[in-house]
């Protein structure tokens, strides 16, 4: 599936000219997109329609790998990480820290970026003894 039309769409332009824009008014596209300011962010977004679209944004494959597609998913992954508070749950931890993927598909450390984060126990994975 082609997603140009939606990151067009997202973007307002292709992304060659939106890397054109100042750099003050690129955040502001892409928070609209990519922040949920109603809450956490728990797996469940990960279905919602309108806010899942942004993850576009966060791959090169959808971007490009090119120099502007680059910088695009660059700052798009340090909104979305930096501005956003997660809610995982405790086993699912280490599956969060490695969930996003460079262009070539393998798995990239968020956790350099992750400013917010809140961490569920969940007690059907604890061991009783």
């Amino acid at each position: 599936m082609d997603h140009g039309n939606e990151t067009h769409q997202m973007l307002g332009c292709h992304p060659s000219e939106f890397i054109k824009f100042v750099i003050e008014e690129r955040p502001k596209i892409l928070w609209r997109h990519l922040v949920k300011e109603d809450g956490y962010i728990d797996d469940d977004d990960n279905y919602n329609k309108e806010f899942a679209e942004g993850v576009l944004l966060r791959r090169e494959r959808f971007m490009g790998d090119d120099e502007s597609g680059k910088q695009i998913v660059k700052e798009a992954r340090e909104i979305y990480y930096g501005e956003n508070t997660f809610s995982v749950e405790s086993h699912c931890l280490r599956v969060f820290l490695i969930r996003d993927t460079r262009a070539d598909g393998k798995p990239m450390a968020v956790e350099p970026f992750v400013s917010g984060l809140l961490l569920c126990a969940d007690s059907r994975h604890i061991k009783h003894g």
